[in-house]
């Protein structure tokens, strides 16, 4: 009698598939390269490591993003001007596209500064040259005193002392110039500068978005 060997062929047929696809899994993931990570005592971005980070408190986010008590990082860069205890990122309301960056909670600083009757400081470091008699926490990050504007405890040069307004969402402005996170926004008019909604804002000419030109 003779026996139908049609699906004994299927059955090896199948056998032989999934121990190809086993394989491939199994050699994927040995090729396989994470964002970050951390080993023996030292973060990794790509294998890359990554100076100054503090491990213990070295938390990856997702996303591109990780941070520690001292920095946020995106890409294995550091964000200059992010306050790593206010970041976080949060869900958004729509479907991202291809290359777009995660929306963040941006990490506006209103009480970091400390002033004693004859220094300033941010957090526990002393600002050098502030003026601790004339100084003023004006938000944001942003203070100010007689003759001098900071940014986190850093001073902004060419930024004039009385005339340095806070707007919001990380945005300020003096006579001759619109601020974003202590950087100079360029091209942008002061006079017109004002601020919309989650990070946009324009003046009679232009639309920016966190501190960028955009729509041009």
């Amino acid at each position: 009698m003779r026996t139908n060997s049609f699906p004994r062929f299927f059955r090896h047929l199948t056998a032989t598939v999934v121990l190809i696809w086993s394989f491939a899994t199994a050699l994927s993931a040995q090729n396989y390269t994470p964002e970050y990570s951390v080993r023996g005592g030292v973060a990794y971005y790509h294998n890359r490591p990554m100076r100054y980070t503090d491990v213990h408190t070295f938390t990856i986010l997702g996303h591109g993003y990780a941070k520690d008590r001292f920095n946020v990082y995106l890409n294995g860069q550091i964000l200059a001007y992010v306050d790593p205890v206010f970041f976080r990122l949060k869900a958004s309301d729509h479907q991202p596209f291809p290359g777009d960056e995660p929306p963040f909670e941006e990490p506006y600083v209103t009480t970091d500064y400390f002033k004693t009757s004859n220094a300033v400081f941010f957090r526990g470091r002393k600002i050098k040259n502030a003026d601790a008699d004339s100084f003023q926490d004006l938000g944001d990050g942003y203070a100010r005193d007689m003759f001098r504007v900071f940014f986190m405890g850093e001073q902004m040069t060419g930024v004039n002392s009385d005339a340095l307004q806070t707007l919001g969402q990380g945005y300020a402005k003096d006579i001759f110039r619109v601020y974003y996170f202590g950087r100079r926004i360029e091209g942008a008019n002061p006079d017109s500068f004002k601020i919309l909604r989650d990070g946009y804002a324009e003046d009679t000419f232009h639309t920016y978005y966190r501190g960028q030109r955009v729509g041009d």
